[in-house]
């Protein structure tokens, strides 16, 4: 039997474990390891990371890329980007009708909203799928997942056009903001996960087996993996511990209260076990499409880790001078660097995991002044090599939907002579 580098281990209670990249597995035919398509290339993954209320004054010097190539150079508040910017283009010149933080159903849409949000209407049942669910449809069954929302604001908001930006038909695409969801998620639900203290107690065999026969670098990648895993469960073992269920809730209004259960102690790590988890499900191949969400619209999420104290909106509108919006800034862009980190260190056989990622970053607002006008919009990743980085993209003044539309293009979508409201794509 020929197996693919990629397999996966059957465990117990009907268990399935995917197994990261392994030289040695095509050697270690066994029944407890299942065979994906052998040779076959890693497959290809989208990620939408958004960010709310934009960047603020100063983009001049500290977002706006300049050059292309070997002079390309990037802002100042994206030097923790540097590393990646040979895989990185800056879409300039597209704007967004944001309709006073109401009109996230339209940011990924084809569709714009005017300042009163009179496009609304056409987000209804059976109306158009934001970028996100085209792909995720186009993919449908190559995994166990149609796709992943997540989110690291857990503030309760009755509007849910200011929480989501996934959006199907009509209705908004469940999003995860619990830790612990988000991980059971990927595993069959809370269920699965009671019924035994780890994961992989019911692969252990298994993993034993395939270990025994491996060779000394898969046994590393092996190890490595599942210390991953462990560390997960690790953090959301000492969260829910923490934090006792229904202990308490953010509030708008009270922005020093205590997280809720599920959550870390410090937003730092909260955002980073939810970017972590979202790397364990494309590890896993769980899904591959994601839309992640660092905060949502009007939101009121503080950062006491880095000394202020105002929410996300009034710093956007000027709390704190644009010094503080600009650390807010600097500190999103520092924690997606560390996510992009972790892609490049996953080896998938015929390049790494951020070799065949898009992940596509941005906002609905230039600014917190409400301004749609020069979106700040990055496309970053090797995207399986259908992505030439170290450039900058004029979007023509034309709406965002015309740069998601060409992004749609790029990704093997060019078949779709329109899109909505949309039929000429920005060439990426």
């Amino acid at each position: 039997m020929t197996l693919s580098r990629r397999g996966f281990i059957k465990g117990a209670a009907g268990m399935t474990l995917a197994l990261p990249y392994l030289e040695s597995v095509p050697l270690l035919a066994d029944d407890s390891v299942v065979a994906g398509n052998s040779g076959a290339p890693a497959p290809l993954r989208y990620m939408n990371v958004f960010f709310a209320s934009g960047i603020g004054k100063h983009r001049e010097t500290g977002w706006n890329a300049s050059g292309r190539g070997d002079s390309f150079k990037l802002g100042t508040w994206l030097k923790s980007l540097e590393p990646f910017k040979d895989q990185i283009v800056e879409i300039r010149n597209t704007f967004f009708r944001p309709g006073a933080h109401r009109g996230l159903p339209q940011y990924l849409s084809p569709y714009q909203a005017n300042g009163q949000g009179e496009a609304r209407n056409k987000i209804a049942p059976g109306g158009p799928y934001t970028i996100d669910q085209v792909i995720a449809d186009a993919w449908m069954g190559s995994t166990e997942l149609h796709c992943l929302a997540l989110g690291t604001d857990n503030a309760v908001k009755p509007q849910v056009d200011q929480t989501a930006i996934s959006w199907r038909a009509g209705a908004a695409v469940p999003r995860l903001v619990n830790p612990g969801e988000a991980f059971d998620s990927l595993f069959d639900g809370p269920s699965r996960r009671a019924q035994t203290r780890s994961i992989l107690d019911l692969v252990r065999e298994q993993t034993r087996s395939l270990e025994s026969k491996a060779s000394h670098l898969d046994r590393q990648r092996l190890d490595e993996y599942q210390n991953a895993i462990r560390d997960i469960e690790r953090k959301l073992e000492i969260a829910e511990r923490d934090r006792p269920a229904g202990a308490w809730q953010p509030s708008l209004t009270e922005p020093d209260m205590k997280r809720p259960t599920g959550e870390l102690p410090t937003m730092p790590e909260y955002q980073r076990l939810m970017l972590d988890i979202a790397l364990l499900a494309f590890r896993m191949d769980k899904t591959r499409v994601i839309t992640f969400m660092f905060n949502n619209e009007s939101s009121e999420r503080t950062y006491p880790h880095l000394g202020l104290n105002a929410g996300h909106h009034g710093i956007s509108h000027g709390t704190g001078g644009p010094e503080a919006f600009a650390k807010v800034t600097q500190y999103q862009n520092g924690m997606l660097a560390e996510f992009l980190h972790k892609c490049r260190k996953v080896d998938e056989g015929d390049g790494t995991l951020f070799d065949h990622l898009c992940l596509h970053y941005g906002s609905d607002m230039q600014n917190g002044g409400h301004s749609g006008a020069d979106l700040p919009l990055l496309l970053i990743g090797g995207a399986c090599g259908r992505m030439k980085g170290a450039r900058t993209i004029d979007g023509g003044g034309h709406p965002i939907s015309h740069a998601n539309f060409g992004v749609l293009h790029m990704l093997g979508f060019d078949h779709l002579e329109h899109w909505g409201d949309v039929a000429e794509p920005v060439t990426i």
